[in-house]
């Protein structure tokens, strides 16, 4: 306690990971030792000594608390929200577990709870600006301009009489606001120091030329330690890649292949290749979460141009960049799946095993976080030549995508 009192934590963990060894059992014991685990990324070590101080001291409020917390950056949120209503449960005048009630609530897509939270998170620390900024966001989601304005100003003028000016969310909110009212300057404005700022974006190096610049010339330190955070973020996520092959999927990484070579010169690229006609048409068929990029399949034509844009880069990228690419064709892995999934395996680095044939079983017992979970849990799924059923309504965006058609050899 003594430690705790002079504000010395790694002092106090060290103690506590000393008693619990001389067989301690404890509640505060088990948080102190926890706290570390998750500092390290192991969520999951953390869990188990949260449970345990759960069993211990069922009525706790920070154990309830850190218990949220932990599920939550283990995205087992239904589970944190349990965790932090049952500490409100038990001291109602608790804020931060009303506080973190509410961001995981925003997570699980409830906008009235999480609304509710904020505000009595709000009244309960009048000082704190943080829960009065994600109320601007949501306000802001809800095309509140006014609401977004008021909500975001009270929240920076409440961050600079406390020492914490800035509060990016409450500017995010602004500047939504000013695009909104028809002023993007004043939106730029605001953002501008949110960019070049790395502590908000820390590794944002493909915003601007100027933060281009900065990606070229980063010095071997600088690199090392943007890796860290990538890691550190990994660990977060609740995986721990030491030792083990990590691959990193999303076809938009493409875009991303200059901070790869930069950061990751190690990394080698599997750039998977379908029937452009056949990928625009999936991309506008699907329903993803809108963000910049996904803006552009809700048309036919902004699916096929953003095709075309990214692969353009591809093709620069890769004149530039000394890395390892292997093209692997969709089409020839639904007509030959054992010879192709070798070669992939040989070329990342890892032992084909009979198992891999039966990767349906896999995907129906673990939780597959992208649109074709579906398919994926039915088994090898040949999905080549879908556009044909639609040609005519793709008819118009085919000048765009022949480049394309011609360059990886698909046919009409």
């Amino acid at each position: 306690m003594d430690a705790l009192r002079a504000q010395n934590i790694e002092r106090a963990v060290d103690l506590a990971e000393a008693a619990l060894r001389n067989g301690a059992e404890h509640a505060l014991l088990l948080n102190l030792r926890a706290w570390r685990a998750e500092r390290a990324g192991r969520y999951d070590a953390a869990l188990v000594d949260l449970q345990h101080a759960r069993r211990l001291a069922p009525r706790d409020v920070p154990t309830l608390n850190a218990l949220g917390l932990c599920l939550a950056n283990l995205q087992r949120l239904a589970e944190a929200v349990e965790a932090f209503e049952a500490a409100i449960a038990h001291d109602p005048a608790f804020a931060p577990a009303h506080f973190n009630r509410g961001w995981v609530s925003e997570e699980l897509g409830e906008p009235d709870r999480a609304r509710s939270s904020f505000e009595t998170a709000a009244k309960l620390n009048p000082r704190d600006p943080t829960p009065v900024a994600r109320l601007a966001e949501l306000a802001a989601r809800a095309s509140d301009w006014m609401g977004a304005r008021t909500l975001a100003e009270r929240a920076l003028a409440q961050g600079m009489q406390v020492g914490q000016p800035g509060q990016p969310t409450a500017v995010l909110a602004l500047a939504s606001a000013d695009i909104a009212e028809g002023a993007p300057d004043a939106a730029r404005a605001r953002l501008s120091p949110l960019i070049a700022d790395p502590a908000v974006s820390p590794i944002e190096f493909m915003r601007s030329p100027t933060a281009l610049d900065r990606l070229a010339a980063i010095s071997p330190a600088d690199a090392e330690r943007h890796r860290a955070i990538y890691w550190r973020r990994v660990r977060e996520m609740g995986d721990n890649p030491a030792g083990r092959v990590f691959i990193d999927k999303l076809p938009l990484n493409t875009i991303k292949l200059p901070l790869v070579a930069k950061l990751f010169p190690d990394a080698r690229i599997l750039f998977a290749l379908r029937d452009p006609r056949d990928v625009v048409l999936s991309c506008f068929r699907q329903r993803f979460r809108v963000n910049p990029s996904m803006f552009e399949f809700l048309t036919l034509e902004g699916a096929a141009r953003f095709y075309g844009q990214v692969m353009r880069l591809s093709d620069l990228y890769r004149q530039r960049f000394a890395l390892p690419v292997f093209e692997h064709r969709y089409e020839d892995l639904v007509h030959d799946f054992e010879s192709r999934a070798r070669a992939v395996c040989d070329f990342i680095g890892v032992d084909w095993t009979p198992d891999m044939r039966r990767f349906g079983e896999t995907g129906a017992r673990r939780t597959v976080a992208t649109p074709s979970a579906t398919q994926v849990a039915r088994g090898l799924y040949d999905g080549a030549g879908q556009w044909r059923r639609y040609a005519d309504q793709l008819a118009p965006v085919i000048p765009i995508l022949q480049p394309w058609i011609d360059r990886y050899g698909y046919q009409a």
